[in-house]
């Protein structure tokens, strides 16, 4: 086996226990300009955005480049491919490659619903 193969070994096991010890978030109240990674009912990563209007944007965060999971810069508000640099909008528009696909918008993950009661009436 090349260190090439066994590292990409070693990443893909590191990115399947970081789900499973629970490190990608599955609860609510993501704040204007935050985002979380999620794992979706197709136990693919989902990213969730939450806009300055409070509302949720998601997309799939793996990378259409090379299949990397990305991360989220909060100083760009941008989704980042760790391995080669490429980067996407909160929509999933392509911000700069090498990735020339946009990423998928997705249906925003269960656990990050807001579930929200219907406003009284004044009167």
């Amino acid at each position: 086996m090349t260190i090439w193969r066994l590292a990409t070994r070693v990443l893909d096991s590191a990115r399947l226990l970081r789900g499973l010890t629970g490190r990608h978030q599955s609860e609510r109240g993501l704040q204007p300009g935050e985002a979380t990674i999620v794992i979706g009912k197709n136990k693919k990563p989902v990213g969730v955005f939450c806009d300055a209007g409070g509302r949720l944007h998601a997309v799939t965060a793996i990378c259409t480049h090379l299949d990397w999971e990305l991360e989220f810069d909060p100083g760009s508000q941008a989704w980042a491919c760790p391995r080669h640099g490429a980067r996407f909008a909160t929509d999933g528009a392509v911000l700069s490659g090498p990735a020339r696909i946009p990423l998928t918008v997705t249906a925003i993950p269960e656990q990050l619903r807001e579930t929200r009661s219907p406003r009284p009436s004044a009167g």
